[in-house]
């Protein structure tokens, strides 16, 4: 550790410190800071690999589809902890059931062929998100719902 300067009131403080201690001044962006805590030596390598080109792109790369999350869409975003983007989900699916029951409920008979598109809808946009989302959650600590 090596003792700086500040650039707002000159007072020695830590390389490490995010803030100076005396006036608060930023003595590193955001970005810096997520470089030295990301550790992904607790996450399946399996993702590891993706969080990392998530991480080196800065918003650029966009991950790989995810199979799992498109067949298991419910259970794959609630069993790895995305319980915001699932709990999204079931909102959506509830909404468009009771938007539909109530258009067949007035005799526009809605077909069925619209709650499977819509449904098939929700699996590709869950699988080309989950991975994102699990990024989200497993390294930047934040849920996202969508």
């Amino acid at each position: 550790m090596a003792l700086i300067f500040c650039n707002e009131c000159g007072s020695e403080i830590s390389d490490k410190a995010v803030n100076c201690i005396k006036c608060g001044n930023p003595m590193r962006t955001a970005t810096s800071v997520i470089d030295e805590v990301l550790d992904f030596k607790s996450i399946d390598k399996k993702y590891a690999e993706e969080f990392q080109k998530f991480h080196d792109s800065k918003g650029e790369y966009k991950g790989k589809k995810n199979g799992y999350a498109f067949f298991f869409q419910l259970f794959w975003f609630f069993a790895k902890g995305c319980w915001a983007t699932g709990l999204a989900y079931v909102i959506i699916i509830v909404l468009f059931t009771i938007i539909f029951e109530l258009l067949n409920v007035g005799g526009y008979g809605v077909n069925e062929g619209i709650y499977r598109f819509i449904g098939l809808g929700l699996s590709v946009h869950g699988m080309i998100r989950a991975n994102y989302i699990l990024y989200n959650k497993k390294v930047l600590n934040k849920n996202i719902w969508l």
